[in-house]
């Protein structure tokens, strides 16, 4: 099952849907960072 956001990365062009200035490699990161600091 995926999940918002691996669907909406999935979609044709889903870049145009970020707000100007949002990369899907910022969001990435953003993701990671989230990630490693819950499972401390």
């Amino acid at each position: 099952m995926m999940t918002p956001y691996e669907k909406l990365k999935s979609l044709p062009n889903s870049e145009n849907y970020l707000k100007p200035g949002i990369t899907f490699e910022k969001l990435d990161e953003l993701a990671t960072e989230v990630c490693e600091n819950q499972s401390v």
